[in-house]
């Protein structure tokens, strides 16, 4: 027992000598550390470009100048005053906000139907989900267009941008699977204590899908 326990005890000099420098500093997977650093630049060299060309003037972007300029001010309040870009911006910021959070809302309602709720046809209901999803967005653009060009009560161009694009298959998809996977013993807790399929939305199922929800927002 003494021989077997001291032979697994071997003093190794080497295992306390220190690497030497070059190594220390360098890491062992320098190559992928060299492709990472060589993407980043890559991708970020076109927003950085953008950035030093605001700042110039008309000769001195034409002329390819790598400097930057004295003309950033100036180039701002063009583009924000006189090309009216804050309207741009705002328009564009509404439209997406709307658009996500009405999304969202509107897929966890769809994936608490088809799993809390009993009722003839839900499973063709999905399957109709699944279609869709299928089929890519570019065929059905132009008879979107068409169908939103053809209505004439529209109260206001936000909704008419917003309302076709709240319907999401991904999400609803993405929303009914989460809620598969979630235990059957919280929904029958929740009949129990006598909570509607709200209450049991907001007080258990969302709590437990913020990361859900946040990815769909982001998508």
């Amino acid at each position: 027992m003494t021989e077997s326990a001291s032979s697994r005890f071997v003093f190794d000099p080497s295992a306390n000598r220190q690497r030497p420098l070059w190594r220390r500093l360098i890491p062992q997977r320098w190559y992928a550390h060299l492709i990472l650093i060589i993407s980043v630049a890559v991708i970020t060299f076109p927003m950085f470009y953008a950035l030093l060309i605001s700042t110039q003037s008309n000769p001195e972007v034409y002329n390819h100048k790598f400097t930057p300029g004295s003309k950033f001010f100036d180039n701002l309040h063009t583009v924000m005053v006189q090309r009216n870009m804050g309207r741009f911006m705002l328009n564009s910021f509404v439209i997406a906000l709307s658009i996500a959070v009405g999304k969202t809302v509107m897929s966890v309602l769809a994936g608490l139907g088809l799993v809390y709720f009993r009722y003839p046809g839900k499973w063709i209901v999905f399957g109709f989900v699944l279609i869709t999803l299928i089929m890519p967005g570019d065929v059905l653009l132009i008879a979107l267009y068409r169908r939103v060009v053809s209505f004439d009560g529209w109260p206001h161009p936000y909704v008419a941008l917003t309302l076709p694009l709240l319907a999401s298959a991904t999400g609803v998809f993405i929303f009914r699977q989460h809620f598969m996977t979630m235990p059957p013993d919280l929904s029958e807790a929740a009949q129990l204590d006598g909570a509607s399929p709200i209450q049991f939305l907001f007080q258990v199922l969302i709590p437990l899908s913020w990361n859900t929800i946040g990815a769909l927002m982001v998508i």
